[in-house]
């Protein structure tokens, strides 16, 4: 679908119960107890930023400090291009994520960063992610 053909709100991906979404501030308050590999949750919250490749990954900003890498379960589905934003909701499944350099590069040429910040990437990183099943964009 090209993005003048979406229509919102924008579902994909599993049906889940969109009442027991918690926000991504609550979401970040859980995360300081969290202990554990991995949690499900359904969380509500913005869209920072898209895949302009295709749709395949998007970010939401986490408490006030952490940004959250949002992925779709098997690469089943997708988001909209133009759906940064917007709010969302998402069920699936939170967890720390060790970024390799290579993908932290991919994820930037993705996002459309220019050639000379890719050889600001050095290190690996830890990150917030979710693997979401279903996803609601609003």
């Amino acid at each position: 679908k090209t993005t003048e053909e979406v229509e919102y709100p924008y579902m994909a991906g599993a049906e889940f119960d969109q009442s027991k979404a918690i926000s991504t501030d609550e979401l970040a308050q859980k995360l300081q107890s969290f202990e554990g590999d991995s949690m499900p949750a359904t969380v509500k919250g913005k869209i920072k930023e898209v895949c302009q490749k295709k749709g395949c990954w998007m970010r939401m900003q986490v408490g006030e400090n952490e940004e959250m890498m949002v992925r779709f379960k098997d690469y089943e589905f997708f988001v909209p291009m133009n759906s940064a934003e917007h709010n969302t909701t998402i069920d699936g499944m939170v967890y720390y994520d060790t970024i390799s350099v290579k993908q932290l590069k991919h994820y930037a040429q993705d996002a459309g960063a220019p050639a000379d910040s890719l050889d600001k990437i050095i290190e690996p990183k830890v990150t917030l992610a979710f693997q979401a099943s279903g996803v609601v964009v609003e």
